[in-house]
């Protein structure tokens, strides 16, 4: 694993995190974490565990969470459990952990729901967070992931593999892409489910896009000349549709029952 695609080093902070959100959230028409936050479910009284927590944004959207619900913040990040922490002090946090997904420091059974989402795939072996994840929850429990589908952003990807050579999305679809997750899911996991988000968004700025794919392995590692070949492809797309170019965004939420 190099150091872009190591989660330690490329979540140190949310700067890069929030130039890709910004790239969403102006062209989405789905807002995700609503999306989300309609689908959880959560019980009354629920002992929650957020595995990759990062800066708190998806907890801080949602408008159907249990007043009495207890959340668990835990990232290998301490700034982002810092401002996770912050950001949802409204809530009834049980404890803001820095720690790594693959060997959470809980005893067995300590959660009635677990929620990993889009994070999973950073990690060279997703299997073991999962083992953990089955570990600390109660019989009955949940498991909640969120991933990338194979169809998600593909003008993205081919932009990516143009000017640098490949895409974060390769690694994303081998480690976690919604048919490895769902296998995965399955062996840990019973009463599996999967529900999907479609979006498509209008692009008409390079700017947003360039800007998103520098953030990114292994955009953010690029060279002088990976960085033209980015501006010229994205030029190039933008020419070729007029100005706007229709991108497709698939995401999956995946669920299973530990037994």
């Amino acid at each position: 694993m190099t150091d872009s695609d190591d989660p330690a080093a490329h979540y140190k902070d949310s700067s890069k995190l929030a130039v890709r959100g910004g790239f969403h959230a102006r062209y989405s028409n789905v807002g995700w974490f609503g999306w989300v936050d309609a689908r959880l479910n959560i019980a009354p009284g629920a002992g929650v565990l957020d595995v990759g927590c990062g800066p708190g944004w998806f907890w801080a959207a949602c408008r159907h969470l249990p007043a009495d619900m207890t959340l668990t913040l835990l990232d290998q990040s301490a700034h982002m459990v810092e401002q996770a922490t912050e950001r949802l002090k409204h809530l009834n946090i049980a404890s803001s952990v820095v720690a790594d997904a693959g060997k959470l420091p809980f005893p067995d059974q300590s959660f009635d729901v677990v929620v990993a989402m889009h994070m999973l795939y950073h990690l060279p072996n997703p299997a073991v967070a999962l083992r953990e994840m089955h570990r600390v929850l109660i019989p009955g429990g949940r498991c909640i992931v969120t991933t990338n589908n194979p169809r998600d952003l593909p003008q993205i990807a081919a932009l990516s593999r143009h000017a640098f050579g490949s895409a974060i999305d390769d690694m994303v679809q081998e480690r976690f892409g919604t048919p490895v997750a769902l296998d995965l899911m399955r062996q840990h996991f019973t009463e599996i489910s999967q529900q999907t988000c479609e979006d498509i968004y209008q692009v008409d700025d390079p700017e947003p896009v360039i800007d998103m794919l520098l953030t990114m392995p292994p955009g953010d590692k690029a060279d002088t000349q990976g960085q033209a070949r980015l501006r010229q492809a994205v030029g190039d797309m933008m020419t070729e549709h007029d100005g706007c170019t229709p991108m497709t965004r698939v995401q999956d939420m995946i669920a299973g029952i530990r037994t």
